[in-house]
């Protein structure tokens, strides 16, 4: 009975055994888990970038040819950047922005002829189309050749269309519409309005980043024209800041002040402005201002300033004959009306002011 007992005990499992088999189980399920859960956060896991900086591309050759001739354009020395730029051209007749910029270069030395050559030669290209600059060269190289807007427009509209257009371009087609006006479409008036619409092309200049003096003088005008003087003012005191010797923006200044009722700012204004680049039209302000304020003798001397300008000289002539006469200085009176009467032809004004001077200088001795 023992033995029986001792053999039966020594052929199973005994208690640790079976514990110990369990154990490992568990072990190897753990272990198992474990190694699928760590698949899944790499599965997962957010990319590391690669913060290894990358090394720069080297210039191609068209770009160190482009930006050599560039920089001798820059320095004026135009006939060596063409003559680099043909020698790779005839070796790369592909490169469109090559071709462009020995067109552009040959049109700065006014070999225009050949320039629009060039431009007509590019044109041929499947990838001229897409050359904003190119159109836009074009249109300068027609309205150069041909005083007529239905045949330069054409190009500009073309330019300001393609998909490579820069703000630059969208406020320069503005400021062609706005100081041209060409009527060349076949509306008439033209359809849209070009004042409009040279206000949209500069506006979405403007609304680009765009704060060239240019644009800022387009727009500035506009809302003077129509009366939104605190927009105005804004615009043309930014417009004066990048241009200080730019008369045209310091007459829009002027012109929005007096607008304003501010004659006291006009004033200074007109005056900063005179010490920069005088401008006859600016001394006509002045001469304005100066009577407005009861200042005759100063008006009239900033009047006989402005008459020797051609864009003042028919009105501030006049102007300066008047107020000589009132102050007495007939010797004077008669110079500026001498000049102003074959500027106003036929005017009875003008010839009753002549005679009323000729009298009080002559008749009263």
């Amino acid at each position: 009975m023992t033995k029986h007992d001792s053999s039966v005990h020594k052929s199973g499992p005994g208690p640790s055994d079976a514990n110990a088999q369990r154990t490992l189980r568990l072990v190897m399920l753990a272990v198992a888990v474990c190694l699928v859960a760590a698949g899944v956060i790499v599965a997962f896991r957010p990319t590391t970038p690669d913060t290894t900086p990358t090394k720069p591309q080297p210039p191609s050759d068209s770009q160190r040819v482009q930006e050599q001739a560039r920089k001798l354009m820059q320095n004026g020395l135009h006939k060596p950047a063409i003559d680099l730029l043909t020698t790779y051209t005839r070796a790369n007749p592909n490169d469109v922005d090559a071709q462009l910029l020995r067109a552009q270069a040959l049109s700065d030395v006014g070999q225009y002829d050949q320039a629009e050559q060039s431009v007509d030669k590019i044109f041929l290209s499947l990838q001229a189309p897409l050359k904003a600059q190119l159109h836009w060269l074009k249109g300068e190289l027609v309205r150069r050749r041909l005083n007529d807007p239905k045949k330069y427009m054409p190009h500009f509209e073309s330019a300001v269309n393609q998909p490579d257009v820069t703000p630059e371009l969208w406020s320069r087609y503005g400021q062609l519409l706005e100081r041209d006006r060409p009527r060349w479409r076949d509306a008439d008036p033209p359809s849209p309005d070009p004042e409009q619409e040279a206000r949209d092309w500069c506006q979405r200049a403007y609304d680009a980043g765009l704060r060239d003096a240019a644009t800022l003088r387009v727009l500035g005008k506009f809302a003077l024209d129509n009366d939104e003087f605190d927009r105005a003012l804004e615009l043309l005191e930014a417009a004066v800041e990048k241009e200080k010797n730019n008369p045209e923006l310091w007459l829009l200044l002027v012109q929005t002040f007096r607008q304003m009722g501010r004659d006291d700012q006009a004033l200074a204004a007109v005056q900063t402005a005179l010490q920069g680049r005088p401008d006859g039209e600016l001394w006509l302000e002045l001469g304005q201002l100066r009577e407005a304020r009861g200042e005759k003798q100063q008006a009239a001397d900033a009047f006989a300033e402005a008459a020797g300008y051609r864009n003042a000289a028919m009105e501030a002539s006049l102007a300066a004959a008047r107020l000589y006469h009132d102050l007495g200085h007939y010797a004077r009176a008669m110079r500026y009306i001498d000049q102003a009467r074959p500027l106003w032809g036929d005017d009875p004004d003008v010839a009753a002011l002549q005679k009323k001077i000729e009298d009080a200088r002559f008749v009263a001795k």
